[in-house]
């Protein structure tokens, strides 16, 4: 498979849509979630951009502030890291539900735990989709919470930028956790940035290095392999000296 498709983004919202009570415009607190359209656009994808259409592909705003939306880049960034999920899953940030709701019928996984401070997030989780046992959703502060075991840990809070705090919260959230598998969002676009001296180091997670080996050799098999966007060759070469591992 090969998940960089327009068709094979524009699928997995639609499925998720098909999961929402509510699939219409809606305004809960002080969010605002709008089923969006977008025809003839550039439009982002993970790792790439492309010009397409895309229906009804659901975004979160606080006033005229993007929060996040179901769009291609969501879903092509989710992909590696759903099919790597397993165990005990320790999730920091709900947003629209994307990642919890491919996660929950995964045999490979037995738990979720999700952390999110805006309780308008999470009531509005709570109003789109059942209940299930899988899932635990705690309102508040995921830097501030009582330590737990992981088996696998993701923290999906950066907007689909790399900054220090990547590395901050990854020493500190393996400190106050114990975590078998630690991920962020974007961590295989990370591990393609990296000069190739630092890619070959054997100092990169063996989850990561895998993870990127994967997804590289499926965007080289896509038509979009001439339009890679990686991260800054700078900045990201700088926040692998800083992750010290």
């Amino acid at each position: 498979m090969i998940p960089f498709k327009q068709s094979y983004y524009q699928n997995k919202i639609d499925e998720f849509r098909k999961k929402c009570s509510n699939d219409r415009d809606c305004t809960l607190g002080e969010l605002k979630l709008i089923w969006e359209l977008r025809i003839d656009k550039r439009l982002p994808g993970y790792m790439h951009a492309y010009k397409g259409d895309m229906y009804y592909s659901p975004h979160l705003y606080r006033g005229d502030q993007l929060v996040m939306a179901v769009d291609g880049e969501e879903v092509g960034g989710i992909f590696e890291i759903v099919k790597k999920a397993h165990g005990k899953v320790g999730i920091v940030g709900l947003g629209l539900g994307y990642s919890v709701q491919e996660m929950i019928n995964k045999e490979s996984v037995t738990e979720i735990i999700v952390y999110e401070i805006n309780k308008d997030v999470i009531e509005l989780y709570n109003k789109n989709f059942e209940k299930n046992d899988k899932v635990k959703i705690i309102e508040g502060d995921a830097f501030e919470a009582k330590g737990e075991k992981f088996d696998y840990f993701f923290v999906d809070i950066y907007d689909r930028r790399i900054s220090k705090q990547i590395v901050d919260d990854f020493h500190l959230f393996k400190e106050k956790h114990d975590i078998k598998d630690y991920v962020f969002f974007g961590v295989e676009k990370f591990i393609l940035s990296l000069f190739p001296t630092k890619y070959e180091s054997e100092n990169i997670p063996k989850l990561w290095k895998n993870m990127a080996e994967i997804t590289g050799e499926r965007f080289r098999n896509s038509k979009y392999v001439e339009n890679f966007a990686g991260y800054s060759l700078k900045k990201t070469n700088e926040l692998f000296e800083a992750f010290e591992f």
